[in-house]
């Protein structure tokens, strides 16, 4: 069975498309980065972000956000939702929602 997942925001256009590990913008289609269930990694493969139970941290431990069903939740209010696995879900808070807080402040 392939992996599909789809990233969405508030207004419900899609935003993104993560297959397989590998994070992709959408429409325009542009590499973000790739991910797995407990790390979140650039396009040069270092880790920007680590999963904990849903929340997802900054290297320095701070929270970027989170998911909550298929719900994308970044500073306690909802920025888009996804379809398919919660770690597309997870990827997507530090890869489009919030990819300039992801170094920590």
């Amino acid at each position: 069975m392939s992996e599909h997942n789809s990233i969405y925001d508030l207004k419900g256009n899609l935003i993104g498309r993560f297959r397989h590990g590998v994070a992709w913008s959408s429409p325009v289609m542009e590499r973000l980065g790739e991910y797995d269930d407990d790390f979140v990694f650039d396009n040069d493969r270092t880790m920007i972000a680590k999963v904990n139970d849903g929340h997802v941290l900054n290297i320095i431990g701070e929270e970027l956000g989170y998911i909550s069903g298929n719900e994308i939740f970044v500073a306690n209010s909802k920025v888009g939702s996804f379809i398919g696995l919660s770690s597309s879900g997870t990827a997507a808070v530090a890869l489009i929602f919030n990819k300039r807080d992801t170094c920590g402040t």
